[in-house]
């Protein structure tokens, strides 16, 4: 009986570990894709503000 408790709270700590592993990457990414959304942001302002108006209102 002890061993499979061990057992099981290995397999739980395991999991555990797996699972945070998971979430650091998924945090990591969106990390990523916000500092990438950012970027965009930034160089649709520059392109909007570079423009005249009335070249925009042409296209």
């Amino acid at each position: 009986m002890h061993r499979d408790v061990r057992h099981f709270r290995q397999e739980i700590a395991i999991t555990y570990q797996l699972n945070e592993g998971v979430f650091e990457k998924r945090r990591f990414a969106s990390a990523v894709a916000a500092a990438g959304l950012a970027v965009a942001e930034a160089l649709a302002s520059i392109t909007m503000t570079a423009a005249p108006a009335d070249a925009l209102r042409r296209r």
